[in-house]
């Protein structure tokens, strides 16, 4: 766990990111029997992880949080990035999601930037 404060001339940032060095997304998605076989990719598990209700768990009360951090990427000057393997979502305040490919990486890391 990381957070950082930022003064910047136009105000302040605050940098909060959460890793791990875990299975990874793809993998852990797919031991819900549901998404074994719809997940293909690292890009694909990245985007589906931040959808309502997804989890690798079939419980209907999980798989809200990270759909609900971005959604709550609203204000400006907000934006969240997860990242897993090598698939990386961007979400942006004005609604925006970003999906692409980047250097692969062991586990996940969830890091937002808030304006403060």
């Amino acid at each position: 766990i990381m957070v950082q404060r930022y003064g910047y001339r136009t105000g302040g940032i605050i940098e909060i990111a959460v890793g791990d060095c875990g299975i990874g997304l793809r993998r852990s998605l797919r031991k819900n029997r549901r998404l074994a076989n719809s997940i293909v990719s690292d890009k694909e598990a990245v985007r589906l992880a931040t959808k309502e209700g997804v989890s690798r768990f079939s419980d209907n009360m999980r798989g809200y949080g990270l759909d609900y951090v971005c959604r709550e990427i609203n204000a400006p000057d907000r934006r969240f990035t997860l990242r897993s393997g090598n698939g990386c979502l961007i979400a942006y305040n004005n609604g925006k999601r970003e999906i692409s490919e980047r250097v692969a990486m062991v586990g996940v890391l969830a890091e937002a930037r808030i304006p403060c």
